[in-house]
């Protein structure tokens, strides 16, 4: 990913942890950048389920060296 990308997933990952508790999303951090951050993790998109058919990318998958992030949403937004 580039550097603008990296950013703006930094952005997505900081929303999607926010409703844990701060122990636990300061230790899902903590784990990212032992791992190698976001600069050892690839991001795939999937044209599956466009919603609005607009080709903007609802379906999405972070992978890093040691967890698989997935962002689904269609038909309603699942994260796992």
């Amino acid at each position: 990913m580039s550097d603008d990308q990296k950013k703006q997933m930094q952005k997505v990952l900081s929303s999607l942890i926010e409703p844990f508790r701060k122990d636990d999303q300061d230790e899902a951090l903590r784990c990212l950048t032992k791992q190698g951050g976001l600069d050892a993790c690839s991001l795939a998109f999937f044209t599956e389920d466009d919603i609005g058919r607009d080709e903007v990318w609802d379906n999405w998958r972070l992978e890093g060296p040691s967890f698989v992030w997935y962002f689904r949403g269609a038909p309603h937004v699942h994260v796992w």
